[in-house]
């Protein structure tokens, strides 16, 4: 019994340990609702030059990344590129999107990363793109995440922003729940696409 005593409060901490040693994944199950993966999120900001992709991967930098804390990550006037992080899973039939919901900030720049390390999928948007040329005719930054079912991916995103604060709030949906909000907002009168 004492070797109990001993052993157990050991395994429950191993438990502990394995359960959050590794990044959280954002499930997505339902197309009925938006998903905001800040819970998930972790942030790089304030590296002395620009970095890629390919250095953003190596583990120079993935040990750097700090998790968001707040509801959304805000930076205040930031110049320099502000890289998130996260995980996501989708067990839906179709990829869902992502929507950065901030229209003033100069780039945006996505890149799926797949469960071997490579890159699947890369989407560049910003202000300096015109709504009528964007992936989604949108305010918005939306795009199809290119999600394959049941995979775990892993989502960064590179926003840069000289002209005001950079805030990225983000969320993740069904395409039937983006599509009808930018078609009314296409084709309603507050809507000018040039």
């Amino acid at each position: 019994m004492k070797n109990l005593s001993i052993v157990l409060p050991l395994f429950l901490c191993f438990l502990t340990f394995v359960a959050f040693a590794e990044d959280p994944v954002v499930q997505i199950v339902d197309e009925e609702r938006y998903y905001y993966p800040t819970f998930a999120t972790s942030y790089l900001i304030g590296t002395k030059k620009a970095l890629n992709i390919a250095e953003i991967l190596r583990g120079e930098f993935q040990q750097k990344f700090e998790l968001v804390k707040g509801d959304y990550p805000a930076f205040g006037l930031e110049t320099s590129d502000i890289w998130l992080k996260f995980n996501v899973q989708n067990h839906l039939d179709d990829s869902p999107y992502l929507e950065v919901i901030n229209p003033s900030l100069d780039t945006v720049e996505y890149f799926l990363i797949n469960k071997h390390g490579e890159l699947v999928h890369h989407h560049l948007s910003g202000s300096f793109q015109s709504i009528k040329d964007r992936a989604m005719p949108s305010w918005q930054f939306v795009q199809d995440m290119g999600l394959v079912n049941d995979e775990v991916h892993t989502c960064y995103l590179r926003i840069n922003t000289e002209t005001s604060a950079a805030m990225a709030d983000i969320r993740i949906a069904h395409p039937k729940s983006i599509l009808l909000p930018i078609t009314a907002m296409r084709y309603g009168r507050d809507c000018i696409l040039d």
